[in-house]
C-alpha cells in the first residue's frame, strides 16, 4: 500500500484501527516484520506473510493483529511519537487539539510549507503528517 493510500485510509478513520496499524508499519519499516532468523525464516513467519501479501478486512487478519507485535500506531500518541522517531529522526513534532471547540486534532513533522495533517484523534493526524514528511523528504 503506497504512502497516499494510507493517508487516504487515515483521512478517513473515525478512530483507531488495527488494520491501518499494521499497513502503516509494514508502509514505512518491514524489516520490523522479519525474524532474527534468517530470510528463509521470514517465509514461514505469518506476520511477515501477511504483511508482504497485504493486510485484509477478514476476522482471520484481525484475529492475527492482536496475537503480533504491532504497535497500536492509531489508538496511542506514545506509539505515533515513537514511530516517528524511529523513521524521521531529528524531526520537530508539533501536535495540538482542543484549543477551541472546533478544533481538530492536527500535527505536523519537520519543516512544513502545506496546511497541518488533521486526523481524528491527535495519534492519527500524526501519523498523516509523518507519511507525509516521508513523501516530501524522498521527492
Amino acid at each position: 500500500m503506497s504512502h497516499a493510500d494510507l493517508i487516504a485510509r487515515l483521512e478517513a478513520l473515525t478512530g483507531p484501527d488495527r488494520l491501518s496499524d499494521a499497513n502503516i508499519l509494514w508502509a514505512v519499516d518491514p524489516e520490523a516484520f522479519k525474524s532474527d532468523e534468517g530470510d528463509d525464516a521470514d517465509h514461514l513467519k505469518p506476520s511477515y506473510c501477511y504483511g508482504r501479501s497485504g493486510w485484509t478486512m477478514n476476522r482471520a487478519d484481525r484475529a492475527h493483529l492482536d496475537r503480533i507485535p504491532v504497535p497500536r500506531l492509531t489508538a496511542s500518541l506514545d506509539a505515533a511519537v515513537a514511530l516517528v522517531e524511529r523513521v524521521l529522526p531529528g524531526k520537530t513534532v508539533l501536535i495540538g487539539w482542543g484549543q477551541t471547540e472546533q478544533t481538530v486534532p492536527w500535527a505536523r513533522v519537520g519543516p512544513w510549507s502545506e496546511p497541518d495533517a488533521t486526523g481524528a484523534t491527535p495519534a492519527i493526524a500524526l501519523l498523516i503528517a509523518t507519511l507525509k514528511a516521508m513523501e516530501q523528504q524522498n521527492g
